[in-house]
Formats: C-alpha cells, sequence, structure tokens
C-alpha cells in the first residue's frame, strides 16, 4: 500500500495501514475492519481486487454499510443495527495477489 510506513495483520491475508489502524483506535471503531474484511469471501467470488467501503451513520444511531467496486456499482449492502461512530467513513480495500490491504483513500 501507498503512503503507509506498517502494515498490520487483521486475518488471515488481509492486512491494514497505519491510517486505518489510527482512524479505528481514535473513532474505536475496529468493527469495521471486521465488517470488511468478512466480505473477502464475496469479492473473490465476484473476482473483484479493489473495493470503495462506505460507511453512513443514520440519524437513529444505525449505519448503513455498503461495499462499491470503484465505478459505482454495489458489491454488497449491510444495515448496522447500532453504532456509536458520529462521522461517515470511507476507506478502500485492494487486493495486490497476495494480500487484501484496507487503507484511507489519502494512502492510496
Amino acid at each position: 500500500a501507498i503512503g503507509s510506513e506498517s502494515w498490520y495483520k487483521v486475518f488471515g491475508n488481509v492486512i491494514m495501514t497505519d491510517g486505518i489502524k489510527n482512524m479505528a483506535e481514535k473513532l474505536k471503531c475496529f468493527w469495521a475492519i471486521d465488517v470488511v474484511t468478512s466480505y473477502v469471501p464475496k469479492m473473490i467470488q465476484k473476482r473483484q481486487v479493489f473495493g470503495v467501503a462506505f460507511f453512513i451513520v443514520n440519524k437513529d444511531n444505525s449505519c448503513s454499510f455498503r461495499m462499491e467496486d470503484g465505478k459505482d456499482n454495489v458489491i454488497v449492502r449491510q444495515k448496522i443495527e447500532y453504532t456509536d461512530l458520529t462521522e461517515n467513513l470511507k476507506f478502500y480495500f485492494s487486493y495486490d495477489g497476495k494480500y487484501w490491504t484496507i487503507l484511507l483513500p489519502s494512502e492510496y
């Protein structure tokens, strides 16, 4: 991943960058990383090597998650019944042939 000095193993061959780790620590939202990671099989099935993850916070403290292919095509949607997030999140998910890397747009 460009723009990161260190990578952290999430699960299997999924890693996250410094920026994602710092964001998850600051916002206490490692669960969002788990949500994205849980869709690796779907990404493989659909032969996707890039995804854009969106977490949109709703007024009732629920959250809408969606993963797109980078061309506005939705790969998956999920409703999260409760979140204490106070801001929307967007990050990328990219496969380089060996690792799935979760990274911030600024690190791409």
